[in-house]
């Protein structure tokens, strides 16, 4: 038979716990500040290269940002698409006829 567990606890298991808890805190705030602090710069270096792109190379940011987004979001799809078995795949493109929900539309289907 097992041992049984008191309801209560120690108070300095308690205390100890608390002080391990909020060092943890305290070392993951400490990182993300780090962390803030360089993504701070590489925004401004972004900042900087879509100045000189619109200023110096006359690229339209119209033009510029929605290729950096559609490029980002194929990298995306790609990286889902390596994870996905090509049978399962196949499966799942029978089947997803067989439900509206999942079938694509007739527009986006002739565009693609």
């Amino acid at each position: 038979m097992s041992e049984q567990r008191p309801n209560t606890y120690d108070d300095d298991d308690l205390a100890a716990k608390l002080e391990e808890i909020e060092a943890l805190v305290a070392q993951k705030a400490s990182i993300m500040a780090t962390a803030m602090a360089e993504c701070g710069k590489i925004s401004e270096k972004i900042k900087t290269a879509k100045k000189e792109a619109k200023d110096d190379l006359s690229i339209p940011l119209k033009v510029l940002n929605p290729l950096l987004k559609r490029r980002k979001l194929e990298r995306e799809i790609e990286k889902i698409d390596e994870g996905i078995d090509e049978d399962f795949a196949d499966i799942w493109a029978d089947a997803s006829g067989q439900f509206c929900m999942f079938a694509p539309v007739e527009s986006e289907a002739e565009a693609a």
